[in-house]
C-alpha cells in the first residue's frame, strides 16, 4: 500500500507465451461500492491456465501482457461508503475479472485478473465464505463447482455406474459429485500419484490406464458399458474412447478443455445414441453449493493439494506445471 488512496500489489503476469513473471501495479481509488481484499490463497487452475500460457485457449490467443487466474480467498480490509453486506475482516471468495487497475500500465485489457495480491473490487464480485471452510481448499472451490456441472447436466443418477477420465482437479472433482449423487465410479488416469490420491479420496476404483484396460474394470464389475463417461483429460481424441466405453442410449461428457478439433465418426456414434454434453466454466449455485460442501467436509480438495508456492516463486510454479506434470495435482500461490 503506498497511502491511503493509492494501492499497490504484486500479480502473477505471463506477459507472453512460455514467460511468467511477478511485478507490480497500481490499483485505483476505492469506489463508493468497493471493497480492498488482501489475498491469501490463489489456486491454480492447471489446465486452463497451462493453455492459455501456450497461447492455445482460444478466448485469449495473443492478448498478452494477461494476469491469470480465476478463484482466490482473502480478507476485507477497507470498503467503500455504500457496502452494504461485507465488512472489515470478512473473508471473502474472488472470482475472475474481480481487480480494477489504472490504466496505462501494460497489461491487455481482457486480462482475467485473478493471481493478484491486493485487489480493489466492487462487494458484488465478492462471496462471503462460511465459517468452517478451510482458505486453501476455497481457493480452489472453482475446480469443484465445474465437476459439479458437468455431472448435473450429465444428470447422474443414484446406482449408475460412471467412469471419470483423467485425475487431475477437475477429474477429482467430477468423480466425487458424482459418487455424491450415489453412483457407482471407476477413474481413471495415466499418473500413479493421481491414481492413488482418486482411490483415497474421490472414486470407488481407481486404475492406471497404463496398467489396465477400462473396457476391463467394466467387465470385473459384472458390466460391458458405463451409464455415463466423463473425460477430464483435454485430448480430442478421447472421445473415440468414451464412445467406446459408454452404453447404448448413456451419456457422455466432454469436460476437459479442448484446443484441438474433436472428430466425431458419425456412423458408430448414431448406432449408439449417446447425449453428449459439453460443459463450460462453473454456475455460480454450484459455487456456493460447493463452498458449504467444503465447510461441512463433503467436498474434500486440501489432501489433493500437492504444492503451495510462494506468489514471488511464481515462475517456478509454471516451469514444474509445464515441464514435470506427473509430480503437480493441485497447486497454489500463497501471498504474504
Amino acid at each position: 500500500m503506498v497511502d491511503r488512496l493509492t494501492y499497490e500489489t504484486k500479480a502473477v503476469v505471463f506477459e507472453r507465451p512460455f514467460e511468467v513473471t511477478v511485478r507490480k501495479f497500481l490499483l485505483p481509488n476505492l469506489g463508493p461500492t468497493d471493497i480492498l481484499v488482501r489475498t491469501i490463497y490463489s489456486g491454480v487452475s492447471i489446465g486452463t491456465e497451462r493453455w492459455v500460457l501456450l497461447n492455445r485457449y482460444k478466448g485469449t490467443i495473443d492478448k498478452f501482457p494477461h494476469i491469470p487466474g480465476y478463484q482466490r480467498v482473502g480478507i476485507v480490509e477497507e470498503i467503500g461508503s455504500k457496502v452494504t453486506y461485507l465488512k472489515v475482516g470478512d473473508k471473502v471468495f474472488l472470482s475472475s475479472r474481480s481487480c480494477k487497475f489504472i490504466e496505462g500500465q501494460r497489461l491487455h485489457p481482457d486480462s482475467w485478473n485473478g493471481h493478484v495480491g491486493l485487489s480493489v473490487t466492487d462487494e458484488t464480485h465478492a462471496v462471503l465464505l462460511p465459517k468452517g471452510t478451510k482458505d486453501i481448499e476455497a481457493c480452489l472451490a472453482i475446480m469443484a463447482a465445474v465437476g459439479c456441472l458437468g455431472v448435473k447436466m450429465s444428470k447422474v443418477d443414484e446406482g449408475e455406474l460412471v467412469v471419470v477420465i483423467g485425475q487431475g482437479m477437475i477429474g477429482q472433482m467430477s468423480a466425487q459429485a458424482a459418487r455424491r449423487k450415489g453412483a457407482t465410479v471407476i477413474a481413471s488416469d495415466t499418473i500413479q500419484k493421481r491414481v492413488d490420491l482418486s482411490q483415497r479420496y474421490s472414486a470407488d476404483i481407481a486404475v492406471n490406464a497404463k496398467e489396465k484396460n477400462l473396457l476391463e474394470v467394466l467387465k470385473e464389475k459384472g458390466r460391458n458399458e458405463a451409464d455415463i463417461v466423463i473425460d477430464t483429460t483435454g485430448i480430442s481424441s478421447m472421445f473415440d474412447t468414451c464412445l467406446d466405453l459408454v452404453r447404448r442410449k448413456g451419456r457422455i461428457c466432454m469436460q476437459g478443455y479442448y484446443p484441438d478439433l474433436i472428430q466425431i465418426e458419425f456412423h458408430k456414434t448414431h448406432a449408439k445414441r449417446p447425449t453428449v454434453t459439453f460443459p463450460c466454466a462453473w454456475d455460480y449455485e454450484d459455487l456456493l453449493a460447493m463452498l458449504r460442501a467444503m465447510e461441512t467436509g463433503y467436498c474434500i480438495i486440501e489432501p489433493l493439494v500437492t504444492h503451495v508456492f510462494s506468489a514471488d516463486k511464481a515462475p517456478e510454479a509454471w516451469k514444474l506445471i509445464l515441464e514435470r506434470p506427473e509430480e503437480t495435482l493441485g497447486v497454489v500461490l500463497k501471498w504474504e
